[in-house]
């Protein structure tokens, strides 16, 4: 039902979108629109971030500049929360890395990136780089309206997601890459 849903959801985005988005076929590149250069900048360090072997703070705060701090009140049994903030100049606002308590189920590290207010990356920009999205988590009815649209990519385990504000669906305000098998 979910599936259908977010299908659903995806085909009428699409067409409410337009020509925001370029056409292309099933598989294939967009045309040759090219992202802006902080834009091409930003998405080269989630790139860089999406290669790491795994998310751990050392890895992520060298190639972003973020420095963490322990949130013994946001971690679980399953999940250590570490919060993290950017660094001056840089597009990060706020990061959160959730990684596995060792001996638990948990599998996989989540990243989570909150970009400052007109960082300058796109959904047009994400698409130009990475194709078409392959699923959309759109927020229930009730969610505040500042609670971001999620267009997702399969990484080889686990998705990269960019969340972006509604109702434009235009600017990217949040990118989540999570590295937990599917069940």
């Amino acid at each position: 039902m979910r599936a259908t849903i977010a299908s659903l959801t995806g085909v009428l985005l699409w067409l409410a979108l337009g020509s925001a988005l370029p056409a292309q076929s099933p598989g294939s590149r967009p045309p040759a629109r090219q992202p802006s250069k902080v834009a091409a900048m930003i998405l080269s360090e989630i790139e860089k971030l999406v290669a790491l072997p795994a998310l751990t703070p050392e890895s992520v705060a060298q190639a972003t500049g973020v420095s963490w701090t322990p949130d013994p009140a946001s971690s679980t049994p399953l999940y250590r929360v570490l919060k993290g903030t950017g660094a001056a100049g840089r597009p990060i606002k706020a990061s959160e890395l959730r990684l596995p308590v060792p001996g638990t189920e948990a599998r996989g590290e989540i990243l989570i990136l909150d970009l400052v207010p007109g960082a300058g990356l796109t959904l047009g920009d994400v698409v130009a780089r990475r194709g078409r999205f392959a699923d959309i988590d759109v927020p229930i009815a009730v969610a505040p309206p500042t609670e971001p649209v999620y267009y997702k990519y399969r990484l080889g385990t686990g998705w990269l997601s960019f969340g972006v504000t509604r109702p434009a669906l235009r600017d990217v305000v949040s990118v989540v890459i999570d590295r937990t098998p599917a069940g």
